[in-house]
């Protein structure tokens, strides 16, 4: 066995982890996105229910730890059961993951963070795989048509719903309309004209579904027929990552996207929607010597819809009745929300073993609602 550490990794808590190493811990099913589920901090995430795929840190709810990828927010992880991730695994290049104590850059998360770095495309000819496993058929196709230019696409679909189904067929109980199943997709265009730009387009999303219909309903509630849960995501975005200077980068980012949820247990139900469109934009600085500096900012507009059909929650110390028997109330909301920071930060290495952070952070948040808040933050690792 052997362990490599390689550069410095700034925050105090960041855990950079490599595709291949990730690959080869127990329980991975070769999905590197998967290791993060073994990390020390992390409780494993729920496989079912509107929480799915998210991770708990270090005791911190789940919705508390933020995704990105290539530096932009990510709808999803993984996909019903958590399986497997939403991007296939030959796309992705690095894994940056801190449980706390993060940049001044990322902020609405108190819990960890998560960054996802896409590897490059291979230029050096046609590459590709067919996956066939247990759980799905996974496909994927990387084509350079210039010197700058390579195109990739990838697919995977699950057909645990057929093998279920089957297995079931002849059960009196219940059914499956749609047993789990999951599909995703990726397509990207990449363009790297020198050692110094890399832009990068990428459209990809996910489907997964599950439906189970009761024959027989429960004497005790009978409007309980089943259930079904479902969630969806689209999502478009851009990035652009060049050398102003020789001691001065530039990254931009924009993304938007669609996103669905809906968990429909008998004839009731929660649906919500989600589209937002967000900018992000940063300006590193290496000119001075033991100091780098860095300043970014962000915003976010949202228009989000929220429906719900469902039994109120009974008080402390109430029985709970069967759903026929509880009164149900229905709501429906929809909106624009939206976010704006702006923030900065300095690293500072007086001598190799000691590496200081500062950093502030403006957030505004609008809505039904508007506030403003200021965030320092100050890190000092020997």
């Amino acid at each position: 066995y052997k362990t490599v550490a390689r550069g410095k990794t700034g925050d105090a808590s960041r855990i950079l982890i490599s595709v291949e190493q990730a690959r080869e811990v127990a329980g991975t099913s070769g999905d590197p996105l998967k290791v993060l589920e073994s990390l020390p901090g992390v409780a494993r995430p729920a496989s079912a229910g509107p929480g799915a795929g998210a991770l708990a840190v270090r005791g911190s709810a789940p919705e508390d730890t933020r995704f990105y990828v290539d530096g932009l927010p990510l709808f999803q992880l993984y996909h019903f059961g958590n399986l497997y991730s939403v991007i296939q695994d030959e796309w992705i290049g690095a894994i940056d993951f801190r449980p706390g104590g993060f940049s001044a850059e990322y902020g609405n998360a108190t819990g960890g963070f998560l960054g996802i770095t896409l590897r490059d495309l291979p230029q050096d000819g046609v590459h590709g795989h067919i996956d066939v496993n247990t759980f799905h058929t996974a496909a994927l196709l990387t084509v350079p048509v210039s010197d700058d230019w390579t195109l990739g696409f990838a697919f995977r679909r699950s057909y645990i719903d057929l093998i279920l189904s089957a297995i079931f067929a002849d059960s009196e109980s219940f059914s499956f309309t749609a047993a789990p199943r999951y599909y995703d997709y990726q397509f990207r265009v990449d363009y790297k004209p020198n050692s110094r730009t890399n832009a990068r387009f990428l459209v990809f999303g996910s489907d997964d579904l599950f439906t189970i219909v009761l024959n027989e309903p429960s004497d005790n509630d009978p409007n309980l027929g089943g259930f079904s849960f479902g969630r969806i995501f689209h999502q478009i975005q851009g990035t652009l990552t060049t050398g102003l200077t020789d001691t001065t980068d530039l990254y931009v980012g924009l993304m938007t996207g669609y996103q669905t949820l809906d968990i429909t247990p008998g004839d009731l139900g929660f649906s919500l929607r989600l589209c937002p469109l967000t900018l992000r934009s940063h300006v590193t600085y290496r000119g001075v010597d033991k100091l780098t500096l860095r300043a970014g900012v962000l915003g976010t507009i949202q228009d989000y819809g929220v429906y719900v059909n469902l039994p109120a929650p009974p008080k402390e110390g109430e029985v709970v009745l069967p759903l026929s028997s509880r009164e149900i109330e229905e709501q429906e909301e929809s909106g624009l929300g939206g976010e704006a920071a702006a923030w900065f930060e300095a690293n500072w290495r007086p001598a190799k073993a000691w590496n200081v952070i500062g950093g502030l952070r403006f957030n505004a948040w609008m809505g039904n609602f508007l506030a403003a808040g200021l965030d320092p933050r100050l890190t000092v690792r020997y």
